[in-house]
């Protein structure tokens, strides 16, 4: 039985890319780091969070990460019924084909997650856009923001999930507003990204 985060019809996920990662990782506990840039929420199947979220317990804790581990660990976490025992890490790892590609499953797990991301930052802002209360500054500034949260997640993991110009952009956005001699009324060309991260621009 597998357990979905939500109930979204057709929500873009992988069960097999996401069962390889964790059985690529205890396979080969190793290349968990490999595929560190995934985070517990990135795994579209509850379980699958749950599980992740062991290995990175274990982690922290610079304990091994293997199968007697990560049972003990979920045991201890009330959470190992849930993911169906320790048959299910069996039987993920069973299912893998190598540990070898654990970084490429991890990058398909990512992508993703980062489409459902996007389906529901793009939810989040026609409800935005529908709400009259709210004034047009202040919902530019709020789909903005959740916009830039997507794309710099994009850009923490190796390889092109997002376009090239969206990665730039980001990498260009927080290189000035971070910089020390930052300056709220520079603008960045596009009106719509000035309202959203540095004010009105003088015209």
């Amino acid at each position: 039985m597998t357990i979905p985060m939500s109930d979204t019809l057709n929500a873009p996920e992988s069960l097999q890319a996401e069962e390889s990662v964790i059985g690529g990782v205890l396979q080969q506990p190793s290349v968990y780091y490999t595929a560190g840039f995934l985070n517990p929420d990135d795994y579209y199947y509850l379980r699958h969070q749950y599980i992740w979220n062991a290995f990175m317990r274990l982690a922290d804790r610079s304990e091994p990460i293997d199968l007697l581990t990560v049972t003990e660990e979920l045991s201890n976490m009330n959470l190992l019924n849930d993911i169906g025992g320790g048959a299910y890490l069996m039987n993920c790892i069973n299912k893998t084909p190598t540990s070898a590609y654990t970084e490429v499953y991890a990058k398909i797990v990512k992508r993703t997650a980062q489409r459902r991301d996007i389906l529901t930052y793009t939810d989040n802002a026609r409800a935005l856009a529908l709400d009259e209360e709210k004034n047009i500054e202040e919902v530019l500034q709020a789909v903005g923001h959740e916009f830039f949260e997507i794309a710099r997640d994009g850009t923490e993991v190796r390889g092109s999930f997002i376009g090239d110009d969206i990665k730039n952009l980001v990498a260009d956005l927080h290189a000035q507003i971070t910089a020390p001699d930052y300056n709220p009324g520079i603008s960045f060309g596009l009106r719509n990204m000035d309202m959203a991260w540095v004010g009105a621009i003088p015209e």
